[in-house]
């Protein structure tokens, strides 16, 4: 599959350089995870951090932006390339400056794409009206964000990442941040550990006083996203409890289908899915209590196997196809 334009990617290290290693070396195609990537001296990089930095544009606004902005970005494209930015919300600090302004007059045929991969609300200071004059088209990954924004919409991609195979060690596994959901976490964790079931979870930003089971559940102790993908290939499950108001496919949902686990979730949405198998997915509303939650753990023993018709169609590399289609 290759895509009718070049892309310049403006991605970030750890889930990004997972989820989006389908694309990685792709011809035309230039990945870029930081914002000081195709600099080579440190001193460039040095002013480039300062041009940007939060702190710093308290300030003085990009202060070092006419030394900077020609430097940053050093592409092997002509001026009048009909290039695809695709920004990521990561390079907040960058898309809401000057730069942009000055990309738009370096390369007028460009096309500048956001992918919103976290829903609106939790991100306080982007303000949607502002970014359409920024953006030609801006996606997002939940539906109803899509809806209530008049944004495209498009499911989160993921890429076939390999991740070595290990014996199993645990049961149900959770690896992410509290935000309004610790309540329901801790619920879970509670049913699955009453008949047995093995737990590991590592649960982040969650305050002293709310903390529980400390001495099994390993709070505010942030681990690299490959080593996330190491604890879902060493468990039978993937723990799904998403945040209130969102209604999109999760990471968690990905990592099940392409590692071939069990996902227990409370997005009931997920019974229309094409991929949806009901032995392979298990409702949270459907479990009451410990007979469901001991039916929960010998359907835990069935093997998952997902087709590779459905892993490929979740590769960014359609990502880029469908940005392709919405540029004229």
């Amino acid at each position: 599959m290759k895509q009718k334009i070049p892309y310049v990617i403006l991605g970030s290290t750890d889930y990004y350089s997972v989820a989006y290693c389908d694309v990685l070396g792709m011809e035309d195609v230039i990945y870029c995870s930081r914002f000081t990537d195709r600099q080579t001296s440190f001193w460039s990089r040095l002013l480039t951090r300062l041009t940007f930095h939060p702190l710093v544009n308290r300030y003085i606004k990009t202060p070092f932006k006419s030394w900077v902005y020609p430097r940053m970005l050093e592409l092997p494209y002509d001026s009048d390339a009909p290039i695809c930015f695709l920004f990521f919300e990561c390079w907040y600090s960058i898309f809401t400056t000057s730069y942009m302004e000055y990309l738009r007059s370096k390369y007028p045929k460009a096309t500048f794409v956001l992918y919103l991969q976290d829903l609106v609300r939790t991100n306080p200071a982007f303000d949607i009206s502002v970014l359409r004059h920024t953006f030609d088209h801006i996606l997002s990954y939940d539906p109803t964000d899509s809806k209530r924004y008049g944004l495209h919409y498009y499911p989160t991609p993921y890429s076939r990442f390999p991740i070595a195979n290990a014996p199993i060690e645990y049961d149900i596994c959770f690896v992410g941040h509290a935000k309004d959901r610790l309540h329901e976490l801790l619920h879970v964790y509670e049913q699955c550990t009453a008949v047995g079931l093995r737990c590991a979870f590592y649960i982040q930003g969650v305050r002293e006083e709310d903390k529980q089971y400390q001495d099994t559940i390993v709070y505010n102790h942030p681990i690299r996203y490959v080593d996330n993908l190491s604890l879902v290939v060493r468990s039978r499950c993937v723990l799904e409890i998403g945040q209130h108001g969102g209604t999109s496919n999760s990471l968690r949902q990905w990592e099940a289908i392409m590692y071939d686990k069990h996902l227990l979730t409370n997005h009931r949405g997920v019974v229309t899915a094409l991929w949806y198998n009901e032995r392979y997915v298990h409702l949270l509303d459907d479990l009451h209590g410990k007979d469901d939650y001991m039916r929960l753990k010998e359907s835990l023993q069935i093997h998952v196997d997902y087709s590779n018709e459905i892993k490929d169609s979740l590769s960014p590399k359609h990502l880029l196809a469908y940005i392709d289609g919405l540029i004229k």
